[in-house]
């Protein structure tokens, strides 16, 4: 640490960089229920508190109608047919336990947060919930309006048409990743095709368990009390096959909007989930372009050219594929000119090496990202989570580590020019 001649620390002086390149990472303790749903238990906290989430293929993927698996999801919190939604709510604030359920893109989860002396009164009601939702007509009206007219908002913002438009670009506008909402598919929701959604896919023979915090052998028994019978098996989550567009080598693509001062923009292209071998390393170069405040195109679009308050890149991975975008949103008048500087840092990471200060810069800040993740428990687990749906493991990361250390400005400059061609990059720009 900098310190001056008298003994106080001198904060004009930047500290070196310490270089992490171990990490002891907590390991699952796998176990079974009794009907064979997978348990993955992450101990070590101190206090009394616990996290269980459920995890089901229920996700996007499977769905026959659009919004199936967020408003299924997002129902499970309005209660069941024993405890109504009110009843319901009222009894989880009394035990202090507070639930989240959320539908994604390939999976859909029902997370819930309790102290260890309520869990056995608290997993009774959350029992009910996950097994028998209530899905109230008038509360799934509530629901159904309010997330109608926020989607409203929504398309009159060019960030979200140009999401929309960047998604339906690379997949198609009928694939589960592509199709994005319109304001007709409220009007397709109906409590009983959520009902019949959620007793398909809501089985335990379609769900995996990952529990954390100050785990014990009551927890687990409580578990298999509550959700180890075979009352819920099911079968297993099947889907017919989805048409897997190609989407065009490259799409140049710019709606306007009257009236509008913003342009958003999108800049990408698909690619693959994080078990390809060339993923960690990709991550890597992503980092360097614009995955963290002090990335390329932050400096040169943000800081030195003063066209946008953020831009960011990234690498968005699901289950059954992957893709690679850019993210901003500029003013109209200088849209083309921030789309020339994208294209000009993508180019330079292509023909020049990146110096060794910078990217030790870039591993010190994934590897902190990583430490951040890890810090205990209830954390691992969330990580652990973005892992175990690709049948990938706690190893995933020794070897992410690996590949932070390790990589090289040759290698980052071959995977540049492999992957981050500019010919080959959709381009949406609405506003």
């Amino acid at each position: 640490m900098p310190i001056k001649n008298n003994g106080k620390l001198d904060r004009s002086l930047t500290p070196a960089l310490a270089r992490v390149e171990q990490l002891n990472i907590l390991q699952p303790q796998k176990l079974s229920l009794p009907n064979g749903i997978p348990v993955y238990v992450f101990s070590g906290l101190q206090q009394d508190a616990v996290r269980i989430e459920w995890i089901f293929n229920a996700g996007k993927w499977y769905e026959q109608n659009t919004l199936q698996s967020s408003m299924a999801a997002r129902m499970m919190k309005e209660g069941s047919k024993a405890y109504p939604s009110h009843e319901f709510n009222d009894l989880l604030d009394f035990y202090g336990a507070s639930v989240k359920a959320h539908g994604g893109a390939d999976t859909a989860s029902f997370q819930l947060y309790s102290l260890n002396k309520h869990l056995a009164p608290v997993l009774q009601i959350v029992e009910e919930v996950v097994k028998s939702p209530l899905i109230d007509p008038r509360d799934l009206e509530i629901v159904t309006q309010s997330n109608r007219e926020q989607l409203k908002v929504n398309m009159m913002k060019p960030d979200y048409l140009a999401d929309k438009a960047f998604t339906e670009s690379l997949y198609g506008s009928k694939h589960p990743y592509g199709h994005e909402l319109e304001l007709e598919d409220y009007d397709n929701i109906t409590r009983d095709s959520l009902l019949s959604f959620h007793k398909q896919f809501y089985t335990a023979s379609n769900c995996s368990i990952i529990v954390s915090g100050n785990i014990n052998d009551q927890v687990i028994k409580l578990l298999e009390r509550f959700f180890g019978g075979a009352d819920w098996l099911g079968a297993p989550a099947t889907v017919s096959a989805h048409l897997e567009l190609d989407s065009a080598e490259r799409l140049v693509k710019y709606d306007a909007i009257e009236g509008s001062y913003q342009s958003a923009i999108r800049i990408g292209k698909k690619l693959f989930n994080k078990t390809n071998t060339e993923y960690q390393e990709l991550s890597v170069v992503n980092t360097i372009l614009g995955g963290y405040f002090g990335s390329r195109l932050m400096s040169n679009i943000r800081e030195d050219k003063g066209y946008t308050y953020g831009i960011y890149s990234g690498l968005n991975s699901m289950r059954h594929g992957g893709h690679f975008i850019i993210s901003t949103e500029v003013g109209v008048d200088v849209r083309q000119a921030a789309i020339d500087e994208i294209y000009t840092e993508m180019s330079r990471l292509q023909e020049e090496p990146v110096d060794s200060e910078e990217l030790d810069l870039v591993r010190n800040y994934m590897m902190g990202r990583l430490l951040n993740g890890l810090d205990g428990p209830f954390k691992v687990a969330g990580m652990y989570k973005g892992l175990y749906i690709y049948d990938l493991d706690i190893d995933y990361l020794y070897s992410l580590v690996d590949a932070i250390n390790t990589i090289t400005p040759e290698r980052i400059q071959e995977l540049a020019n492999k992957y981050f061609d500019p010919a080959t990059m959709h381009e949406i720009t609405v506003g």
